[in-house]
């Protein structure tokens, strides 16, 4: 008998697989994941065919950079401390990643 892979603690993805999905959204980071208010973040998929933009309870102003799957975000000044989440809907999956704006 062979036993299932172990989970990696590492990974830094939540996944919500919609139905049918192929896994066609692998992750969504921002970088960096501890953030303070009014920094511009960067925000990257590893996503085909990205539905929309990417969303956050807190991040604004999302703006494409010169790669087909990065964006550049705002903190705003009066977000609230602690943790917050970035997500982007693919073709066939949802990705979610916590941040931290920490002042």
């Amino acid at each position: 008998m062979f036993a299932a892979p172990a989970a990696n603690a590492a990974d830094p993805v939540d996944r919500d697989p919609n139905p049918g999905s192929t896994g066609s959204c692998g992750w969504v980071n921002v970088v960096p994941d501890v953030v303070h208010r009014g920094d511009v973040v960067d925000v990257e998929a590893n996503c085909r065919n990205a539905v929309a933009l990417p969303e956050s309870d807190v991040l604004l102003n999302f703006t494409p950079t010169g790669e087909p799957t990065h964006w550049s975000a705002t903190v705003p000044p009066k977000a609230k401390r602690g943790a917050h989440t970035v997500s982007i809907t693919c073709a066939e999956n949802t990705c979610t990643k916590t941040f931290y704006v920490v002042r």
